[in-house]
């Protein structure tokens, strides 16, 4: 019940009423791949990421591949960001 609550009063506030299933699978269906695009290129690319890792640097004894550090991540990010490339495969 507390969920249903929650979700009402967002609702409420942000945009003045309650939506209607329909209404919402209308924004839903609304949403482009642009748009998607869009946002995560803002998302990716306008500040550094978070970065969590659980495990040892490397991800065994005999390899020589190991979990990228946050420098790594966030110039890949920006690179993909900067050059227009998705970050996801086209198709």
């Amino acid at each position: 019940c507390f969920a249903v609550c929650e979700d009402m009063a967002r609702q409420q506030l942000t945009f003045g009423y309650r939506l209607s299933a329909a209404e919402i699978a209308d924004k839903i269906e609304a949403v482009e791949r642009a748009d998607i695009e869009r946002i995560g290129k803002r998302l990716f690319t306008s500040a550094k990421p978070t970065l969590s890792t659980i495990g040892p640097k490397y991800l065994n004894d005999k390899s020589s591949e190991f979990v990228p550090g946050l420098g790594w991540i966030s110039g890949t990010l920006a690179f993909l960001g900067g050059t227009g490339r998705t970050m996801w495969p086209t198709g």
